[in-house]
């Protein structure tokens, strides 16, 4: 063997070595390390651990001590020895370290078509598109920043711009045929232009048509097509910042525009249900379809007149306009149809696969046969993407690459050749609700798809599935005898109490159906805690044959109610509101004792400690406070997160708080302060969490669905 081939071999040993992966990320950094894997070959082992790594890149590069978490959650189920071995290597060559280890093989494992999680977002709509021949993928963030990645190897090469109002946050992007400018419409009807090699700024104009809804270049960069919201597209000559040519007629909103191939026309759709055909010359409309009340959110144009176009009624259409466009009817020919909005559509190059992608949070995949005819209508290959609406699409012109933005918070980079079936543990929708009983043995948690279910901490098994609500569960209690479950779902106005021994629904309370978020229950299960439109806190007894609703008093929060807690021993009643404040009741008596100003923006979520005194509120600023419940003071604050909390516990003890941001869980220790401890980095965002009374495991859920059982591991003064 050669002394390269050797040296080769070496390495690649190494790195199944979880001492000597630490080490190497820790000497060369992130970009330095997958470098050294790449060069390490394919053997079907290191595919597999480059391929964690790129999954676990964006958790990585923003917090290296993740590491062992991350190849944790994605390799633990591997059935390679090697990749086994170096899970278990990693995990003895963090002792003494403080980080969250996942019980269950809980995060994305290599092998499906996710290649890579580019980077995490505030949940706007982000733009996107390939460029520079497909080899790299470009992204416009609300905070004005464009984002340049490769996408071979999903490593971010460039950032230029930013320090824009959020009200101006970009809406559409396009690039020019020959990869050179971007451009950008804007929520505040403006247009940016950019070239991409340096990263400069080359012109901005206000289009003064409302919400700019898609971009398209021209004329190799010089000219601009926009789509706004005032039912109009526009020609744009970005040399001078001179509107050519205003396209009226639409009177609703023009959702999305597409220049055809020879740049001698355009087509536009509307939310009028019509499709029309401008002369980019003259201005003139050439012709005009009307769909029969399809609204179309993104067409892209095929050959011999066609257009795929992607549906507010999910639907994925082959309009045919005839051979020059000339036919005075569109012939609508279904492709497939998803089970919400299709919010957009692309397509490779020969025009014979074609990707789009819906609110339902799926991409799926369509073969088009000869003339961009259906071959196989209805039979999609389907990507389980996203948990919530995709907003945003691009596919490379191979058909091979795609990726997607959603409100999930998340920009994904795909791989469609791989395989495409679906691979979900937890339920089938966000986790909304989560729990643990005060032994930490049980915990329970509900969803978006209606459902309740209880599971084993220790090992994250599936004990119980529970069928019965109608609408998503708000909150769910594990009674302290871990017998009984309560939950509860506000927009059904139900109260449902579950035996969990009997395995089945013993009590189902209908409450009126104008409830609002947030509810709460006490610990005990007794009592249901909910808002009223009116703005008060309505309390039920639930042990009463007919339950009637009391009132506590009015609270002193002029803005409405977004958080609410009851104390355990169901002494006191902590709602949060819009204005910051948080307004505590006497639970028995129902009227105020206190109005603490907490946060500078809206309270998204409160947790008290079993003593019932220690408080931990979070806010829409990402800020955290640990205070007192009867006195109201201040223990310490800090600014925990970027962006908004969604979510907070407490630990029984009082000891130790959990919040969860965007998709990154963090644990605080409040005893020192509220000092960051650790952290874990999911794949969509989270939005429950739980702590159980030491504070020896966290239970968080996605709104993908999946639920992590993570173990706290670190000194014996924070762990067993």
């Amino acid at each position: 063997m050669g002394s390269g081939l050797l040296q080769t071999a070496l390495e690649r040993d190494q790195l199944f070595d979880g001492r000597w992966l630490r080490e190497r990320l820790a000497a060369v950094g992130l970009d330095g390390l997958l470098a050294e894997v790449r060069r390490l070959g394919d053997e079907p082992d290191v595919a597999e651990v480059r391929w964690a790594l790129d999954l676990s890149a964006a958790a990585l590069a923003a917090d290296p001590r993740q590491l062992a978490g991350q190849l944790a959650g994605r390799l633990m189920s591997s059935s390679s020895p090697r990749v086994r071995e170096l899970v278990a290597t990693l995990e003895a060559a963090s002792l003494g370290e403080t980080w969250l280890r996942p019980r269950t093989p809980s995060l994305v494992a290599p092998g499906g078509p996710l290649r890579r999680i580019l980077r995490t977002h505030d949940g706007w709509p982000v733009p996107v598109a390939f460029c520079a021949g497909d080899r790299q993928v470009v992204a416009a963030f609300p905070e004005g920043v464009l984002r340049l990645w490769d996408a071979a190897t999903g490593q971010e090469v460039a950032a230029f711009g930013g320090a824009r109002d959020r009200r101006q946050a970009p809406t559409a992007i396009a690039v020019s045929a020959g990869g050179g400018r971007a451009i950008c419409g804007h929520a505040d009807g403006t247009l940016r232009w950019w070239r991409l090699i340096s990263g400069r700024l080359l012109g901005t104009l206000a289009a003064s048509h409302g919400r700019i809804n898609a971009v398209a270049l021209l004329g190799g960069g010089a000219r601009a097509l926009s789509a706004g919201e005032d039912g109009t597209a526009r020609l744009w000559d970005l040399g001078t910042g001179a509107e050519l040519l205003c396209f009226a007629g639409h009177g609703r909103r023009v959702a999305t525009v597409a220049v055809l191939p020879d740049e001698s026309a355009a087509l536009s759709a509307g939310w009028d249900g019509g499709l029309r055909l401008w002369d980019l010359a003259t201005g003139g409309e050439l012709c005009r379809w009307e769909l029969g009340g399809l609204l179309i959110n993104h067409l892209v144009p095929l050959t011999a007149g066609r257009v795929l176009a992607a549906g507010e009624d999910g639907s994925v259409s082959l309009l045919d306009l005839g051979e020059g466009f000339a036919a005075p009817r569109a012939r609508r020919l279904a492709v497939g149809l998803h089970d919400s909005s299709a919010s957009a559509v692309a397509v490779a190059a020969g025009g014979e696969r074609a990707l789009s992608a819906s609110a339902d949070g799926t991409l799926r995949l369509w073969q088009l046969g000869g003339g961009g005819e259906p071959r196989v209508p209805g039979v999609p290959r389907i990507v389980e993407a996203h948990a919530e609406a995709i907003t945003g699409l691009a596919m490379s012109a191979d058909g091979r690459l795609a990726v997607s933005v959603s409100a999930d918070r998340t920009l994904k980079l795909w791989d469609l050749a791989a395989d495409l079936s679906p691979r979900r543990r937890g339920h089938g929708a966000a986790v909304t609700a989560l729990a643990v009983s005060r032994s930490g043995r049980r915990a329970v948690s509900g969803s978006k798809d209606a459902s309740v279910r209880v599971w084993d901490v220790g090992d994250g098994a599936e004990l119980l599935s529970l069928a019965g609500h109608r609408r998503w569960v708000d909150v769910a209690a594990l009674l302290d005898d871990s017998r009984q479950v309560v939950t509860a779902s506000a927009w059904a106005g139900a109260v449902h109490v579950w035996d969990l021994d009997q395995r089945r629904l013993v009590r189902e309370v209908a409450g009126p159906k104008n409830w609002l978020s947030p509810v709460a229950v006490t610990a005990d299960g007794r009592h249901v805690l909910f808002t009223t439109p009116e703005q008060r806190i309505a309390v039920w007894d639930l042990r009463a044959d007919d339950p009637d609703q009391r009132l506590l008093a009015p609270g002193g929060a002029a803005q409405p109610l977004t958080a609410l807690a009851v104390t355990p021993d169901s002494h006191l009643v902590l709602g949060g509101a819009a204005d910051g404040t948080v307004t505590v009741w006497d639970f028995a008596g129902g009227e105020v004792l206190a109005t603490v100003d907490c946060h500078a923006r809206r309270v998204t979520a409160i947790a008290v400690a079993a003593d019932g005194a220690g408080v931990v509120s979070t806010a829409a600023d990402g800020s955290l406070r640990h205070w007192d419940a009867v006195s109201g003071r201040t223990y310490s604050s800090r600014q925990a997160h970027p962006t908004g909390i969604a979510a907070v516990a407490i630990s029984g003890d009082g000891r130790l708080a959990a919040s969860a941001a965007g998709a990154q869980l963090a644990l605080w220790d409040l005893a020192a302060g509220c000092a960051p401890l650790c952290a874990f980095t999911a794949d969509s965002a989270i939005y429950a969490c739980a702590l159980t009374a030491g504070g020896e495991s966290v239970v968080a859920g996605e709104a993908s669905g999946r639920l992590h059982f993570l173990g706290l591991r670190g000194g014996s003064s924070l762990s067993p």
